[in-house]
């Protein structure tokens, strides 16, 4: 699950700037806003929310409009597998992490989620992109480090192909580099 909102957030993002959350939302809560006055109304909202939360729940600040905070809190306070109905879920965090099993470390997975994610980011720019394997990608995620240097050569392969492909990587993924 956070691989997949990893690659809709990193593809929505485009190139340039320092990459964001705010930034990688902005164009879904544009879409929202149908009159284009800069505000997501209750009706705007409404006609595109299905059976989510009311707007009244989205709406936190009580000002009658969907500010980009708002939208952050609804999209990561769902669970998108049940986002039609569903309660607000917990945050995913570490310590949740630690409480579920599985058979990895927290660390390893998030090395592994996170490479698979750019790896996604690239395959959307060019299906035929010329990626690193799974195999390089768990070797990579077994040293529990982004910067271990079977992480970084993963990471470089990405990068290269991600060139190749026209697509941008977040900067601070490679940092003491210029952007």
């Amino acid at each position: 699950m956070i691989g997949l909102i990893a690659v809709a957030a990193l593809a929505a993002c485009g190139g340039g700037g320092e990459w964001s959350y705010r930034g990688a939302l902005a164009p879904s809560l544009a879409a929202m806003d149908a009159d284009g006055d800069g505000r997501v109304s209750a009706a705007e909202y409404s006609a595109l929310a299905l059976a989510g939360p009311p707007f009244t729940a989205v709406d936190i600040d009580r000002d009658g409009a969907i500010a980009p905070e708002e939208f952050e809190e609804l999209v990561f306070g769902q669970d998108p597998l049940r986002f039609d109905g569903a309660p607000l879920r917990e945050p995913w965090s570490e310590d949740i992490q630690d409480r579920t099993v599985h058979p990895d470390p927290y660390e390893q997975r998030t090395v592994r989620d996170l490479l698979r994610a750019l790896c996604e980011l690239v395959r959307t720019a060019d299906p035929g992109a010329e990626l690193p394997d799974e195999g390089a990608i768990e070797a990579a995620a077994r040293t529990r480090r982004l910067d271990s240097p079977a992480a970084r050569a993963v990471l470089d392969d990405i990068r290269a192909a991600a060139e190749r492909a026209g697509a941008a990587l977040p900067p601070r993924l490679f940092p003491g580099e210029a952007p």
